[in-house]
């Protein structure tokens, strides 16, 4: 009886445990999402030496000019990425899909390439790999293109991988690409997806956040005009 009471015990610890990391982990996924969005309200430094050369990731993104949430949010994942490495729950970075909402031809490559530096050098992200862009194209009479573009993207690992949604913001709550979003999640592995629409209004990106998140953890990052056309300026 003793012994069997005492692995009892043992479960039950391991149980504890178990909803303990789990706490802890659903903690760290909301200050990821919470924090970049409260930060970005804030006035944001200005570098202290423009002449001083850039070493880092954070050196170039804090360089940005008007790319609040994204500089909160990439400063949100620096602070947190020593917690993560401690507790080994690196994989937390790549169970968020992110939302960036900018026009073309506005500086979208240079984030992701900020992305995918910071990430790197912050160990969340084990192989260093150029991030990977494929534009969803609209739907066509006999072709699946969802289909398509999983059969491409189920090998992208390791990497941050960009989907240009463009062409589905009106077929975004469709059954075709909520199994698409599921697929996604079925062969994430050390992969960080960033969904890209134009700069949209408030009202219709918040639906399409709404949307998403029914299958996906998602972050909206917006970039308004302005700031897009600072970020250009900079990639030039």
């Amino acid at each position: 009886d003793d012994i069997n009471q005492e692995q009892s015990d043992k479960k039950d610890e391991k149980k504890e445990e178990k909803k303990d990391l789990k706490a802890e982990t659903e903690k760290l996924l909301e200050r990821i999402i919470k924090e970049p969005q409260e930060a970005s309200k804030e006035p944001q430094e200005e570098p202290k030496d423009p002449q001083e050369p850039v070493k880092t990731a954070m050196d170039e993104i804090c360089a940005l000019h008007g790319a609040e949430q994204f500089t909160a949010l990439c400063q949100s994942i620096q602070k947190m990425a020593p917690v993560f490495r401690r507790m080994k729950l690196q994989p937390i970075c790549t169970s968020i899909t992110y939302l960036f909402s900018m026009d073309k031809g506005c500086g979208y490559s240079t984030t992701l390439r900020l992305l995918s530096k910071l990430l790197q050098e912050e160990s969340l992200l084990t192989v260093k790999m150029e991030p990977y862009e494929h534009v969803l194209e609209p739907e066509a009479p006999n072709s699946n293109v969802l289909e398509s573009a999983g059969r491409m993207l189920s090998n992208c690992n390791n990497r941050v991988v960009s989907i240009d949604i463009s062409n589905w913001c009106d077929k975004v709550s469709s059954p075709e690409f909520r199994d698409f979003l599921l697929s996604i999640q079925s062969w994430k592995k050390e992969a960080v997806y960033v969904f890209r629409l134009p700069y949209l209004e408030h009202s219709v990106l918040e639906k399409i956040e709404e949307t998403l998140s029914d299958v996906v953890r998602v972050q909206k990052i917006a970039f308004p005009p302005m700031a897009a056309m600072d970020l250009q300026q900079i990639a030039q």
